[in-house]
């Protein structure tokens, strides 16, 4: 079973290597990825 977690900057750090292999393998497997920039913070 595979579980999804959600990872701090220093946790994702310690993945790195994993995480670009995986996101390589997906793109090369025919996975079409995007990326869109985070929501501007709102005026205050």
């Amino acid at each position: 079973m595979y579980r999804v977690e959600r990872l701090g900057a220093g946790q994702a750090e310690a993945y790195l290597d994993r995480l670009v292999r995986l996101l390589r393998d997906a793109v090369a497997g025919g996975a079409s990825v995007g990326f869109l920039p985070p929501p501007a913070a709102a005026p205050k």
